[in-house]
């Protein structure tokens, strides 16, 4: 009987670890390029200019993530070129690139990305 209670915890054990999400801070987005967080599809093909402050998370099992970040006003002609642009409401710019959902706030030149 002991060993079925140690054998229960092993295997109950490989379950706990699930939902891991990883954290990540990138000053500019050529540190994001060099590190592979584009490459890997944490972060999208936009980023890798006129972006800074980045932090990013994700999770590993459903394969979503987040982001906040700083971004320079060149980011804004770079999405209208490569993203669909879907709403600009309450103050905020909204663009869809691939997986990624964009939302800008000009007034502070910050933003924020789900995918």
């Amino acid at each position: 009987m002991k060993s079925y209670a140690v054998l229960f915890l092993l295997v109950a054990g490989n379950f706990v670890g699930c939902g891991e999400t990883q954290h990540a801070y990138y000053a500019t987005g050529a540190d994001a390029v060099r590190e592979g967080a584009i490459k890997r599809g944490w972060l999208p093909d936009v980023f890798g200019a006129n972006v800074s402050e980045v932090h990013e998370s994700h999770d590993l099992d459903s394969n979503h993530g987040f982001a906040d970040f700083r971004y320079e006003p060149g980011l804004i002609s770079r999405l209208e070129n490569q993203c669909s642009s879907k709403s600009a409401t309450d103050g905020h710019l909204r663009y869809r690139c691939g997986d990624f959902t964009i939302a800008l706030d000009p007034a502070r030149q910050t933003g924020h990305l789900s995918h």
